[in-house]
């Protein structure tokens, strides 16, 4: 059975339900998740797995399945879980990497230099830049 990437459909979804597929040890796979995963320089989201009472802390979310890495053990194939995104860390992340695009794109058309990577963060982000040495001429040729 193939992984509903909710994360992919909709990134304003700040919770779900969803069923366990495997669990082994503190390693959680789901059959749909709008955790966003680890990847691209950007950090997984973290969040809450419920399951009746108890609460798993959602540690990171790790590719390829995604893979949920939780606090602690407890869960168990077939069972039933709600998840809820920690959404200010989340939010924080979107406005970051549209503003990383958006940079990128104007350093892009006023200089050429394209991204070769980039590393997003709470309190920052990094660029990385394929750069052609800029001269006087180049610049006000533009």
């Amino acid at each position: 059975m193939l992984m509903k990437a909710i994360f992919l459909e909709d990134s304003y979804q700040k919770e779900f339900d969803a069923n366990v597929e495997m669990a082994e040890d503190d390693h959680i796979i789901l059959d749909q998740t709008a955790f966003y995963p680890q990847s691209g320089g950007q950090p997984s989201d973290t969040g809450l797995l419920q399951k009746e009472d108890v609460v798993f802390k959602v540690v990171c979310s790790k590719l390829p399945e995604p893979v949920h890495i939780i606090d602690k053990m407890g869960l168990e194939a077939g069972d039933r879980v709600h998840g809820k995104l920690d959404w200010d860390r989340r939010y924080r992340f979107m406005r970051s990497h549209t503003a990383c695009h958006i940079l990128s794109a104007v350093i892009f058309r006023e200089t050429g230099a394209k991204i070769t990577g980039n590393q997003i963060d709470l309190s920052r982000s990094r660029i990385d830049l394929a750069w052609c040495p800029l001269t006087k001429a180049r610049w006000h040729s533009t």
